[in-house]
């Protein structure tokens, strides 16, 4: 029996691991255990997409994308950290001379 694949959703950041070596001829090695992956004429073009924008943007780029992130040639980039809202609170209700 075998799964489907889920894409990986377009616009998702994501970054190639320092490993990941494109070989020229349609071909990528990298990722733990080490693998060696052949890419298709609509893989190359869909490599070329991830490396080019970092996202997927393609239906292509989001199979490519999910494949390569099980192998570990790519990883989800983190969001950047965004601004919180944090509330203090002093239980001092009554007792002003303690919060001084």
């Amino acid at each position: 029996m075998s799964r489907a694949l889920v894409p990986v959703p377009p616009g998702t950041p994501l970054v190639i691991d320092p490993d990941t070596r494109a070989l020229g001829d349609g071909r990528l090695v990298g990722g733990t255990p080490r693998r060696m992956l052949r890419l298709s004429t609509l893989g190359q073009e869909a490599w070329r997409s991830l490396q080019g924008d970092g996202a997927v943007t393609s239906a292509a780029a989001g199979v490519l994308a999910r494949r390569l992130t099980d192998a570990g040639l790519l990883h989800p980039r983190p969001a950047a950290p965004t601004a919180l809202s944090v509330t203090v609170v002093v239980p001092t209700h009554g007792r002003v001379a303690e919060l001084e």
